[in-house]
């Protein structure tokens, strides 16, 4: 039996035809979460699941992919050192400002919530999952 990152899986089910996603008109960008991007090598999957919203222009932040920044709530560090946590979440949503998105969107949920935290309404923040669920076509 073959496991897939629910990222992994919606790609297929949008190359498939089986999920069809409603339009959106908002500039995009997506941040790779640590263990989803350098250590599992997910990368190209979640923006070819955002490709696939019609009215989505997908923007990449100066570090992405392997070079991807931490949203800083990983690894106990949001536990452990609060400020350098924040300092990270509020360094990452401005790369997304930097690259003009008004919408970061993410897989992992430790980043969404950090994220969203630290965006202060400057930029909306959403879960992938959530996003695609919200614009899924009957």
């Amino acid at each position: 039996m073959e496991v897939l990152h629910l990222t992994q899986l919606l790609r297929e089910l949008v190359r498939e035809g089986r999920l069809r996603l409603g339009g959106r008109r908002v500039r995009a960008t997506y941040h790779d979460p640590c263990h989803l991007g350098r250590e599992w090598g997910i990368y190209e999957e979640p923006r070819e699941v955002l490709r696939s919203i019609p009215g989505l222009e997908l923007v990449e932040m100066n570090l992405s992919r392997e070079l991807s920044r931490c949203c800083g709530a990983g690894g106990g560090v949001r536990s452990a050192f609060r400020e350098v946590s924040r300092a990270a979440s509020r360094s990452r949503v401005g790369d997304a400002l930097e690259a003009g998105a008004e919408l970061l969107v993410t897989s992992c949920p430790f980043c969404y919530h950090h994220l969203r935290e630290a965006a202060e309404g400057r930029v909306e923040v959403r879960d992938l999952s959530l996003l695609v669920r919200d614009l899924m076509e009957g």
